[in-house]
């Protein structure tokens, strides 16, 4: 341990003086430090802080002496004791204690009382106290530039907001560097006092702590001259504003988004609340999830710096959610991850994986269960408390507004419904009333004309021969009327279960032909088919049935007398093709795409004036769907139609 030998010149010097090692232990105390400390000189060397003072006190004092060390520098800052019972003020100067070789060996400390200095004003005392629990409880650290001296002081909140321990007193070039570079050069001009034509600064400004993470504050500073009127000092202000920026930023992203809502598809508001929310907290990667009632995931949207933001692919699903995004559920709590070096920080997107250095992830919790969940990742700063507000605001507000889209959109399709519901029901209503009942009429009229004829003594054979085939084909066409209203009844009020077996795709074709036959040869027409032998498909005969029927007899009805029809069984690509092709009337563009719409279609009478209605092609292509599979029509005006279903294949085992 060094010793002091010469301390007669500082025994006489009226301020205290001590002197410690690098281990802080008290080396030298002049007597004016003993009566502060109330010990004796002798009782103060050999002993630390921790022997003389409070361990708070104690602690701080060391800190204090660290700082001076490290860094070489003097440090000033004022300090409140309380001396017989009493609170002073006293200014303590710290500077490097160093040996012949210039090395530090210790802390030398001078400090004296400054109290009635500072009490020019009787008051001084209580708006003492109340200014310093008013600065500490809005956060705002106080500076002091002085021109003379080159020198800058700050207090201790001006270091918290700066992410930095202890005070500061320097160059004004250290404050600088916090300055975000983007911002640097302007502030750094709007800080520069030449003279007194400007007594006030003013200006707001990011800084970028050691950490890495980025804050705005709002300094305010008011310039004081010195007798020749020249600027002498800057005694102001710094405030963190970075909850209030972003709350704003947040805000406004919010009604933006609030205001485009009704022009924007529902994926394309979940990509903006996912670029708002790596916008809002410097991120360069983010993912949005949908959470499910079993706590299974689908992600939604992924946004990587620098690329075009996605939308993952639909269904794209995991099991459960695991790791961090399983903790956030279960706990219903943001997680952040400011050091990762787990399996967990790892985001998996399609084709690839991400790695993430730290993340954030936020739920968005509605009804007591987390919707969804937002996660950010790769900050070049750290993650704090401050982006888990902006984020749990803008996903709690985006979510509400999702809900509102979706529940717009429900009215839409539910009134759209409704629209087309009451135009079913008008065409329904009017195949009952128009075209079921003028085959029924005709049949009564045709019953009771040849009831007259029979009656007669001499009835006209070839006129009740006439009216025999007319009455057969009246009862043909109420019966096939009939049997399509029935079968369309019941599946609209899903009372035709889907029942599909693998059998032989021949025999549905079969059953149609056969049941077609009377009608086609009352036309004289000739239906040939070709097949592919051995095929098999995986449908409900029933339904393969109806839709085959009805395609066949539309065929028979637009040919002419005596005209071809063509049957077509064929297996291409894993799936069964049938194709019923006629060579009648056939049909323009505009009339093949209202075919399968019971709301626009419009009936056609046949090549022998057949009525219909177009109901059995609804019912076709309803059936169809129902096997997941699709048809095709080629027509063109005078030449005839080809109608082709296609279905899938068998499926695998």
């Amino acid at each position: 341990m060094e010793t002091i030998t010469d301390t007669s010149i500082l025994d006489q010097i009226p301020f205290s003086i001590f002197i410690k090692d690098l281990k802080s232990i008290y080396l030298y105390s002049n007597l004016v430090n003993a009566r502060y400390s109330e010990h004796t000189p002798e009782e103060i060397t050999g002993k630390t802080d921790f022997d003389l003072f409070p361990e708070a006190a104690a602690e701080k004092y060391r800190k204090d002496d660290s700082v001076v060390v490290e860094s070489g520098k003097s440090s000033d800052r004022i300090e409140f004791i309380e001396h017989n019972n009493e609170e002073i003020i006293l200014r303590i100067i710290k500077s490097p204690f160093r040996n012949e070789k210039g090395e530090i060996i210790g802390v030398m400390g001078v400090y004296w009382e400054i109290t009635e200095e500072l009490r020019d004003k009787a008051a001084l005392s209580d708006n003492r106290s109340q200014l310093r629990l008013a600065l500490k409880a809005g956060e705002i650290g106080v500076w002091n530039w002085d021109f003379k001296q080159k020198k800058l002081f700050w207090d201790e909140q001006v270091n918290k907001i700066f992410g930095i321990p202890g005070i500061y007193q320097g160059e004004r070039s250290y404050f600088i560097d916090f300055i975000h570079p983007e911002e640097r050069e302007i502030v750094s001009e709007r800080l520069m006092i030449s003279d007194m034509s400007e007594t006030e600064i003013n200006t707001d400004f990011r800084i970028i702590r050691p950490d890495g993470s980025v804050r705005y504050v709002q300094t305010r500073g008011e310039v004081h001259g010195d007798r020749n009127n020249n600027p002498e000092k800057v005694i102001g202000v710094i405030h963190d504003i970075t909850q209030k920026r972003l709350t704003r930023e947040t805000l406004h992203s919010i009604v933006e988004l609030n205001q485009s809502v009704d022009r924007l598809s529902m994926e394309e508001i979940q990509r903006q609340l996912l670029k708002e929310a790596v916008r809002l907290t410097d991120s360069r990667i983010g993912f949005l999830y949908f959470v499910h009632e079993d706590n299974s995931l689908s992600l939604k949207n992924y946004l990587i710096s620098g690329e075009e933001d996605n939308t993952a692919p639909e269904n794209h699903r995991s099991s459960a959610a695991t790791g961090i995004l399983d903790t956030c559920i279960r706990e219903q709590h943001p997680i952040i991850h400011n050091s990762c070096d787990s399996e967990e920080c790892f985001a998996g997107i399609p084709g690839k994986t991400i790695p993430m250095n730290r993340e954030l992830t936020v739920p968005i919790i509605k009804d007591s269960a987390v919707k969804a969940l937002i996660r950010v990742g790769n900050k070049p700063g750290i993650y704090e408390i401050s982006d888990v507000d902006q984020l749990s605001l803008l996903g709690e507000n985006t979510w509400n507004i999702i809900i509102r889209k979706q529940m717009v959109h429900s009215l839409e399709v539910a009134h759209e419904e409704a629209l087309k519901s009451n135009k079913i029901k008008d065409r329904f209503f009017s195949i009952i009333a128009h075209d079921l009942t003028n085959p029924i009429s005709n049949i009564r009229i045709l019953s009771d004309h040849f009831t007259t004829l029979i009656s007669e003594p001499s009835p006209d054979i070839d006129t009740l021969r006439e009216l025999s085939l007319i009455l057969g084909k009246s009862v043909i066409t109420a019966q096939e009327l009939l049997k399509n209203l029935l079968t369309w009844s019941r599946a609209q009020r899903n009372a035709l279960e889907y029942q599909p077996e693998t059998l032989s795709a021949e025999i549905p074709l079969d059953m149609a032909i056969e049941e077609c036959k009377p009608i086609a040869e009352g036309k004289n027409i000739t239906i040939s088919s070709s097949r592919d032998p051995g095929i098999s498909v995986y449908a409900d005969s029933n339904m393969l049935q109806t839709i085959l029927r009805n395609l066949l007899v539309n065929a028979i009805k637009f040919s002419s007398v005596g005209g071809e029809i063509i049957l077509k069984l064929t297996e291409e690509n894993n799936s069964v093709h049938y194709s019923i092709e006629d060579f009648g009337t056939g049909m323009n563009e505009e009339t093949v795409s209202s075919l399968f719409r019971i709301d626009e279609r419009k009936s056609t009478a046949g090549t022998n004036s057949e009525k219909g209605t177009g109901l059995g092609l609804i019912l076709c292509k309803e059936f169809i769907d129902s096997h997941d599979g699709k048809i095709e029509v080629e027509s063109q005006p005078g030449k005839g139609s080809r109608f082709t279903v296609i279905l899938p294949g068998i499926p695998a085992a």
